[in-house]
């Protein structure tokens, strides 16, 4: 309790949780602040036994198991319903607008990263956040369940090895998956956010991580999630979930 307790305070209890997360700008700013807490090497130094590293670190011995993962799930656009249209908003022009309801488990979701602007064309090897990985690549559960909806293991995902910062910017050491071309990829937040990786078919995106702590012989798995309803901005809800067990 004591562990799980630790790691609440330390990366949720802040200014970008909570009543303050609520628009895409506070989502990546929390985003900043939540890997480099979790991935800055400050907090795997070990500079003796005098707490000498006690302003940067936040327990002794702390070990990252695996990478910090981002994952993004969404849903797909449709067509808004035209008895609304002609009978509230008086017309019969629906051709180009597009409406993002709430998330199903039964919908049928996109294969690739769809953007309604003609022009969004990404490259899936330089940016390879706009690829779709499926439950299986991620080894994820079929569904699991946030504050409001049932998502699936699959989606679009940044798996975060280290962090730090450069001339102001927090900078994402990228793990890539086997079948990225690039080896190794460097991406500041400021980059996946001007890339617009979040917009209105975003409903939920996952952080996930997990520690152990050889002191207590403890593990920690955690996931945060922020949930998108109905639109990015400024319906964002946020929820968490701790599990500390014991290596035995």
């Amino acid at each position: 309790m004591q562990f799980n307790s630790l790691f609440k305070n330390y990366v949720l209890q802040n200014e970008g949780w909570e009543d303050n997360l609520k628009t895409v700008d506070d989502f990546w700013d929390f985003i900043s602040d939540i890997t480099f807490k979790v991935l800055g090497q400050d907090i795997f130094t070990t500079a003796g036994d005098d707490f000498s590293s006690a302003e940067t670190g936040f327990l002794y011995g702390n070990r990252r198991m695996g990478p910090v993962r981002i994952r993004q799930v969404r849903v797909p656009s449709k067509a808004c319903s035209d008895v609304y249209f002609r009978n509230i908003l008086g017309t019969e022009d629906t051709g180009l607008t597009k409406c993002y309801g709430e998330f199903s488990p039964t919908l049928t979701l996109e294969n690739s990263f769809q953007k309604e602007a003609p022009d969004f064309s990404p490259d899936l090897d330089a940016q390879p956040w706009f690829r779709l990985r499926d439950k299986t690549e991620l080894q994820e559960m079929a569904f699991f369940s946030a504050a409001y909806a049932t998502y699936p293991g699959a989606g679009y995902v940044v798996d975060v090895e280290n962090a730090h910062i450069k001339n102001g910017q927090v900078v994402l050491e990228t793990k890539p998956f086997p079948d990225d071309k690039l080896q190794s990829l460097n991406v500041t937040v400021g980059e996946l956010k001007n890339s617009r990786w979040i917009d209105l078919k975003t409903r939920a995106v996952f952080v996930d991580f997990s520690f152990f702590n050889p002191n207590l012989d403890t593990f920690l798995v955690a996931r945060l999630a922020v949930e998108f309803l109905y639109a990015p901005d400024p319906h964002l809800i946020p929820s968490f979930s701790l599990a500390a067990a014991s290596g035995d």
